[in-house]
């Protein structure tokens, strides 16, 4: 079977787009790889790119015996390399990283496989991508969060304008900075926003030097099992509950988790129909 026959799964895999998830299986299967292996000794993770740069890229390969060839993959938009035969210790190879793409950190991996057919795959070197331009403007989407109960939580994502009227998500980028102006109300992380508590407050939304834009957030204060904040507990709440029955609870304040053990399940749901405003949980 030839290299590129072998690499396959590897290439439809990482064409498709990798989830965090995926990485993760990518980065295990390589920790328990035997020499010959590889590792990307530049750039190092950290180190950051602008759109339309081309990325100087270094591998080293154990000694011993030698893989076939190399490839560099990475997370798209940024794509990858042609395989490269391998001659000796190290292989230098270059990827552009496309103009349009969104600020945010990007996985590399060296890829290949050994001479019994068995994958290859360097532990993951992360590049953050920035603009060097500052953007015209920022919008949060959606401008408001009107969360439903405590422990609910919702995507927030950012946009800016840049040069060109290009509408780029800022969202993951180093230079965004989204605080909560009262944590016990409501938490921003990673692009998600969090009710922590019943009450109003705002998020602030900075990329660089541009904004504060601000985010109203509302969470309702609530009786035990009133889930959706219309004041009296019946089938709706119910249904929360069911729609995330066997999952972890969003920290100690969940109010899906009524007996506070840090997962929604049937119990919960069983508590919450001893407190149904009407019999049977009707909704009047």
């Amino acid at each position: 079977m030839s290299l590129m026959q072998r690499l396959g799964p590897i290439r439809a895999r990482l064409a498709a787009g990798l989830s965090v998830i995926v990485s993760l299986t990518f980065l295990t299967l390589a920790a328990a790889q035997t020499p010959p292996g590889l590792v990307i000794t530049s750039p190092v993770s950290g180190a950051t790119a602008t759109p339309g740069q081309s990325l100087a890229i270094t591998v080293a390969v154990a000694p011993g015996s030698y893989p076939p060839g190399v490839a560099i993959y990475a997370q798209d938009p940024l794509g990858a390399t042609d395989f490269q035969p391998v001659t000796g210790p190290t292989l230098n190879f270059s990827l552009s990283v496309p103009v349009g793409t969104s600020p945010g950190p990007f996985a590399l991996w060296a890829v290949s496989v050994d001479p019994n057919g068995n994958q290859i795959i360097s532990s993951a070197v992360n590049v953050q991508v920035e603009r060097a331009d500052q953007p015209t403007s920022i919008s949060p989407d959606p401008p408001a969060a009107n969360l439903r109960f405590v422990g609910d939580s919702l995507p927030l994502s950012v946009f800016a304008i840049f040069t060109g009227n290009a509408r780029l998500d800022i969202t993951r980028s180093s230079l965004l900075s989204v605080t909560s102006q009262n944590p016990s109300v409501a938490a921003y992380s990673n692009g998600i926003v969090t009710a922590v508590g019943g009450g109003k407050t705002t998020l602030s939304v900075q990329y660089g030097a541009l904004g504060p834009v601000t985010v109203a957030v509302t969470v309702p204060t609530s009786i035990a099992g009133d889930l959706n904040g219309d004041g009296q507990v019946d089938k709706s709440d119910l249904n929360i509950i069911m729609a995330a029955l066997n999952t972890s609870a969003n920290g100690l304040n969940d109010a899906r988790d009524l007996n506070h053990d840090g997962l929604i399940n049937a119990l919960d749901a069983r508590i919450l129909v001893t407190l149904c405003t009407h019999p049977g949980c009707a909704t009047q």
